[in-house]
């Protein structure tokens, strides 16, 4: 490591050092360390979708302090949450591979940031511990992702160098995590603040009026029409302020479903649309149809619009028609490849891989998996490019990385973050549970299509905000009912 690292380890344990002595020294601090440890949370919330070195500090300051507040309390005791096993099992598969790793600093820095990762993930899910925290954070995502989102519609339109047709926008960050992060976004507005999923209301919502005519005889049950249409006043007032809100929703998501298209990354579409079309069957029949055809009108538009989002889109199915956009992009062939590269490893290792975060060293010593030549569709040329020598799949990478345990154990913290979410929503009468439910769902969704691109586990843009929502999930599963 560097003078830099040590520096950067060295202001992260001094402080943590001084806190944990005062939390041993002072155990009726743990208020203050609590508030401490959340601030660190929505720092993160804050600034993760816009500066992401702010949102890692904050990171960093949620764990210290929490460490601080359950020292303070004398608690040292780990909150269920449902996930902890595949957690656990996953981080142990990593620090198992330092033992055959054929990169030992870069498994070393890699099991650091997946343990950071799930450190804060318990921080979260502990400290969010009522309906107004989970609510004040996922608002605080919401105000930041919307700039982030804004951000697209302006760097598409006002920025030179993004507003020629082949431009890929990036937002705050680059343009394979700012699809996903608006991808959560998106999620998140349709699950928490437009729809409802309550799964029934009196009357439908509706005023009994009588069909607007006074009923005579006097009766004891009878509705006055003046009444009545008092009634109906305030509803429609009432609906007029959920129509207002619903329509700004609207058009971030409707932005935001253009900032993705505009960034022409295939994984991030391979994530939000089966994410919404889940969402909305779980809504409702009718509009999982509607949503089927917008999205359908939707891509019809893109593909006629836009000769790269149709290329790039259709060599998801066959590379051939792929045309490169410069030498140095990393294009559908060598893509292609480097994914046979990582299925070698897989090959050669198959019960522990290469090591984590070691496939490109392997790659790179290794001639017996690296891609062969390739043909340029575009060139004519037969051209060889390393990139980043990394598969460009988080599931390949996994499985060359940390063998076939390492990916059942994926696949496992993955089909737990579809089925309980599921479970909580279909067992659930409580709206906010099953609002949270069904963004987790989605959000599960959105990062297993992620990772049919560059995201892995130790992903400071992607899978640090995975953690986020699947911590609010364990937080609001563990809600007694009626818990403000």
């Amino acid at each position: 490591m560097n003078l830099i690292a040590y520096i950067k380890i060295l202001s992260i344990s001094l402080p943590a050092l001084i806190s944990i002595f005062f939390a041993v020294k002072k155990p009726g601090s743990s208020k203050f360390f609590e508030y401490a440890a959340i601030t660190g949370i929505f720092i993160f919330a804050l600034f993760i979708p816009v500066k992401d070195g702010f949102a890692v500090f904050g990171m960093v300051v949620a764990i210290v302090f929490f460490t601080a507040y359950k020292i303070a309390k004398r608690d040292f005791s780990i909150m269920r949450t449902g996930f902890n096993i595949p957690m656990f099992l996953y981080l142990g598969m990593d620090a198992l591979s330092f033992l055959w790793s054929y990169s030992l600093n870069d498994s070393i820095v890699e099991f650091s940031k997946i343990l950071y990762f799930f450190a804060f993930f318990f921080a979260a899910a502990e400290l969010l511990n009522s309906v107004k925290k989970i609510s004040f954070m996922l608002g605080t995502f919401a105000f930041s992702i919307t700039l982030a989102i804004m951000y697209g519609l302006y760097q598409k339109f006002f920025i030179a160098g993004f507003m020629y047709a082949g431009s890929r926008l990036t937002g705050f960050n680059n343009d394979l995590s700012f699809p996903v992060q608006v991808s959560y976004g998106i999620v998140m507005f349709l699950c928490f603040y437009a729809f409802n999923f309550k799964t029934a209301s009196i009357n439908g919502g509706r005023v009994e009026n009588g069909g607007g005519r006074q009923r005579n005889g006097g009766g004891k049950g009878a509705v006055k029409l003046p009444e009545a249409e008092k009634k109906i006043s305030a509803v429609s007032l009432d609906r007029l302020k959920t129509y207002i809100p619903a329509f700004i929703i609207s058009i971030i998501v409707i932005i935001g479903f253009f900032d993705i298209v505009m960034t022409k990354t295939r994984s991030a579409l391979l994530g939000i649309v089966p994410a919404i079309l889940v969402i909305a069957l779980l809504k409702s029949k009718k509009l999982f149809i509607a949503v089927i055809v917008f999205l359908i009108a939707a891509n019809a538009g893109s593909f006629y619009l836009s000769k790269t989002y149709r290329t790039r889109v259709m060599t998801m199915f066959n590379p051939a028609v792929y045309k490169t956009e410069s030498k140095s992009h990393l294009d559908a062939e060598s893509h292609i490849c480097l994914i046979e590269s990582g299925l070698a490893m897989f090959e050669h290792h198959p019960l522990t891989g290469v090591g984590a975060a070691a496939f490109t060293k392997y790659f790179k010593t290794h001639k017996d998996v690296q891609f062969p030549w390739y043909h340029n569709p575009k060139t004519g040329k037969k051209l060889y490019c390393l990139y980043l020598a990394i598969p460009g799949n988080g599931y390949v990478q996994t499985l060359s990385e940390i063998g076939i345990f390492g990916f059942i154990i994926l696949m496992w913290l993955f089909v737990e973050g579809i089925r309980k979410p599921y479970m909580l929503f279909k067992n659930s009468d409580d709206d906010f549970k099953k609002k949270i439910s069904v963004m987790m769902l989605g959000i599960t969704i959105v990062f297993m299509g992620a990772f049919t691109s560059a995201a892995t586990m130790s992903d400071d843009k992607c899978s640090n905000l995975f953690f986020f929502f699947l911590a609010v999930f364990a937080a609001a599963s563990a809600l007694r009912k009626n818990e403000k």
